[in-house]
């Protein structure tokens, strides 16, 4: 699914995210979806798969690029349910 444009939104919000999983992760930061206050994006990153590890049991492989890191954080998300994937 790798450079596959993905539209998401956060659960019970109407704002639809879309187009890169980089972007999405930008967005969902400038929103404050469970980001810590003041995070870098990279910080949030490493926020985001501690999340999906110790509330959700998934696991972000080590090694990934920044775009395959992030497109795996973002369907994670999906996945445990606190984001919804859109169809166009």
């Amino acid at each position: 699914m790798e450079g596959v444009p993905l539209k998401v939104a956060v659960r019970g919000n109407v704002q639809f995210l879309g187009n890169t999983p980089e972007e999405i992760i930008e967005g969902l930061l400038d929103l404050g979806f469970l980001a810590p206050s003041g995070a870098s994006v990279q910080d949030y990153l490493t926020h985001l798969e501690q999340v999906l590890a110790e509330e959700h049991g998934l696991r972000i492989p080590q090694g990934l690029s920044a775009p395959e890191r992030a497109e795996r954080i973002v369907l994670g998300l999906v996945e445990a349910g606190r984001l919804d994937l859109l169809e166009d």
